[in-house]
Parts: structure tokens; C-alpha cells; sequence
């Protein structure tokens, strides 16, 4: 026994099985809720934190990011079971279970799957009302530019007419009146 251990007690952690017993019942967490629709979430550079936000999940203190938190703060150097036994015993020393955390990483994942998947379906199907806007749009043009062809038909017939009438008047003038003098009549 050296010197410092006259001073310094140690505590024994006790060994913690990383892997969770899945046939016990999850625990339940008040602050886990799962975001009911997308149309509560933002869909741009933030989605993830409104995702959190709206499931209540933004308490990264009991999360299962303290993992890596922790993680940070140790040697990079360390052995991968070595590295995990101390992350597991640094996070007991703060009252996180690693069941808590593996539950917590789960309902993340269904949060934002599940919000994934309904951000994908609302685009998908903004893509596919603005995709039958463009269709509609291009039959609108099809059908103007048809109707300008028949306006453009019409207008040079009754051009054509207009024309003919006034050259029918003008020699019907020039007729009665063979000086020309159209202001007379």
C-alpha cells in the first residue's frame, strides 16, 4: 500500500453488461415521446433538432450522446472493451443506465425515421400535385396556342374580307364620283 492510498478511497464499479436484457420490459421515461406528425417539424438544415424538439427529446443530458460525450474525454488510445467499460462506468457514475440510453437511441431512431418517412412522403407528393400542375399547365398552353392558331385563322379571313369590302366601296365611289374626291360623299 502506497502513501496516496492511506488518502484515497477506492470504490469498486460494479461490471455492467453493455449488451441489454431484451426480454425486459423497456423502461419508460417521460421525456421519450414519439412526434406524432411531420407537419410539426421544419423540413430544412434543422430538421433533426425540431425532430428532437417535438418529441421531447432535447435533453441531451440523459441521452444516448453522452456516449459519445464521454467518449471524447477519453484516450482514443484506449482498447475498444477498455474504452467501453470506462464510458460504462462514467455514465453510472451519473445515474444513466446503459438500458435508459439503448432506449433512448431507439426512440431517436424511430423519431426520425418516422419523421423521415413523412417529410419523404409530403415531398414525394408536393413533386407529384406540382408534376400534374405542369401537365395541366402544358394542355393550357397546348390549347392556347391552338386557340391562337384559329384566332390567327379568323383574324386574316376577316381581314382578307375587310379589304375586299373596302376595295368593293372604294370603286363603287370612284364610280359616282370619278374625281375621287371621297370627302364629298
Amino acid at each position: 500500500m502506497g502513501f496516496k492510498d492511506l488518502f484515497i478511497t477506492k470504490e469498486e464499479q460494479p461490471s455492467v453488461n453493455i449488451m441489454p436484457d431484451y426480454d425486459d420490459p423497456e423502461p419508460t421515461l417521460d421525456y421519450l415521446e414519439k412526434v406524432s406528425t411531420f407537419e410539426s417539424v421544419t423540413p430544412d438544415a434543422n430538421f433533426i433538432n425540431d425532430v428532437y424538439n417535438k418529441a421531447g427529446l432535447s435533453d441531451l443530458s440523459r441521452s444516448i450522446f453522452k456516449v459519445e460525450e464521454i467518449s471524447a474525454t477519453l484516450p482514443n488510445t484506449l482498447p475498444e472493451d477498455t474504452l467501453r467499460q470506462s464510458i460504462i462506468g462514467v455514465l453510472s457514475s451519473f445515474n444513466l443506465s446503459v438500458s435508459d440510453l439503448i432506449y433512448d437511441g431507439k426512440s431517436r431512431l424511430d423519431n426520425v425515421e418516422t419523421c423521415r418517412s413523412e417529410a419523404e412522403t409530403d415531398y414525394n407528393n408536393q413533386i407529384s400535385n406540382n408534376n400534374d400542375q405542369i401537365e395541366s399547365l402544358k394542355r393550357k398552353i397546348s390549347d392556347l396556342e391552338a386557340e391562337n392558331l384559329n384566332i390567327t385563322e379568323s383574324k386574316n379571313m376577316m381581314n382578307s374580307a375587310a379589304y375586299k369590302e373596302e376595295g368593293r366601296i372604294n370603286k363603287l365611289i370612284t364610280f359616282i364620283n370619278p374625281s375621287n374626291n371621297k370627302e364629298e360623299v
